[in-house]
């Protein structure tokens, strides 16, 4: 868990610009009779490119999303995924991370960029693929009922173990990251509510994290939710001054080992996916222009060949 700042970092290295197209309930049972709500259930979903409508400069297609909800007390897991792009000849089978969208947390499934084994818990969903005209996609899954984890701030109020955990790469002792995990049992919930300073070109850039998993020993496993909000950097260019405005999900899991001598070892591996739009006064080639780039990282890595450090300490 390291400050998102050095996670977009990474991000940002392995970025390659690529344009965004312009975007464009299950039923629910009263009462869950028995037996019959017990057996899972294969759905599927499907979405598609389709021409745009509109006369926008620079936009010909327009993403047509397929919107789906997974009922409370039920998981989804067990994902097919199959796009077919008739313009490029294009077939994949492999989920992005940005081919989910949940409408509910507002951010997209990072994680379904794992493999096809990952879990949707309840909530309302968008199911999006891009390319040309003519381009479609579909999405299976099993929904089962399933125990639903614990909330954050159910586990926090009943917890009887609370850590604190500081940790950063090392050489960027700068780059700090805070986390403070709850303990009930095995089960970890933890919480980050981070902001790294701005400056002369960049506003102050705050990150939200939620995490769940569990503790054996001394050793903290689980899978980091980590969003940065909107804002803005500042460039200066022949016409003036113009900014781009960028918002970033990460998901990673985690394996955090809290030594006897108050010091930690992080290790880590994920997704992060970075959104960007470029202001109007911006040089003609890019102004306007709305950038997704997503990248799959590690630490140790590439990037990063020594794993986090830091510190721990028990507040209760």
């Amino acid at each position: 868990m390291f400050t998102a700042r050095a996670v977009l970092a990474i991000t940002i290295a392995l970025s390659v610009q690529n344009t965004t197209l312009a975007e464009k309930e299950p039923k629910k049972a009263d009462t869950p009779p028995p037996k019959i709500e017990q057996k899972v259930e294969r759905r599927s979903v499907s979405a598609r490119v389709e021409s745009a409508v509109g006369k926008g400069t620079g936009i010909r297609a327009e993403k047509v999303p397929g919107e789906f909800t997974i009922p409370k007390g039920m998981t989804a897991t067990n994902f097919k995924y199959r796009f077919h792009d008739p313009k490029s000849k294009t077939r994949l089978d492999k989920l992005t991370a940005s081919s989910i969208y949940s409408i509910t947390e507002k951010r997209y499934i990072a994680e379904a960029a794992s493999g096809p084994n990952f879990e949707l818990p309840p909530g309302k969903y968008k199911f999006v693929v891009g390319g040309r005209p003519g381009a479609y996609g579909s999405l299976s899954f099993d929904m089962a009922p399933g125990e639903v984890s614990r909330d954050v701030e159910d586990l926090e109020k009943d917890a009887d173990r609370i850590i604190e955990v500081v940790t950063w790469l090392p050489g960027g002792e700068e780059g700090k990251g805070a986390a403070t995990y709850y303990v009930h049992g095995n089960q970890v919930v933890g919480k980050l509510d981070q902001t790294v300073p701005g400056n002369a070109t960049n506003e102050p850039q705050r990150h939200l994290g939620t995490f769940k998993g569990t503790i054996s020993g001394n050793t903290i496993t689980g899978v980091w939710k980590i969003e940065m909000l909107p804002c803005k950097s500042f460039f200066s260019g022949p016409h003036g001054r113009y900014q781009r405005v960028c918002s970033a999900q990460m998901t990673h899991n985690t394996n955090t080992i809290l030594k006897n001598d108050g010091t930690v070892t992080e290790t880590m591996t994920g997704t992060s996916v970075l959104h960007s739009k470029w202001g109007p006064n911006a040089p003609e080639q890019i102004a306007g222009k709305a950038d997704t780039t997503t990248a799959n990282f590690s630490i140790p890595g590439e990037y990063h060949p020594e794993p986090g450090i830091g510190t721990w300490k028990d507040r209760k």
